[in-house]
């Protein structure tokens, strides 16, 4: 869900459905999974949300993916860091 809900439209929309404009980011490895599966298998989507599931190797892709998104915020905020604690140091 990349949008709130008016109060006239709650109990009629639940707006759980994809969002291909990628609101949420077009680097969204979330985002890309699920459309990778919506464009397998589109009737899916037309269940109930829980009963969504990923394909194995799209599952296993998102997993990879996530990991490395990981290392790359945990080497972005060490590299912050160590700027905080250099002006931190020389007090500037």
């Amino acid at each position: 869900m990349t949008e709130g809900i008016p109060n006239k439209m709650k109990a009629i929309e639940n707006r759980y459905e994809l969002d291909a404009e990628g609101s949420c980011g077009k680097e969204c490895v979330i985002c890309q999974a699920w459309s990778k599966q919506y464009a397998r298998t589109p009737e899916m989507f037309s269940r109930e949300i829980k009963n969504w599931t990923l394909d194995k190797d799209v599952a296993e892709e998102l997993q990879r993916n996530q990991n490395e998104k990981r290392k790359q915020l945990d080497k972005e905020g060490e590299v912050r860091t160590r700027e905080i604690l250099e002006k931190l140091n020389t007090g500037k």
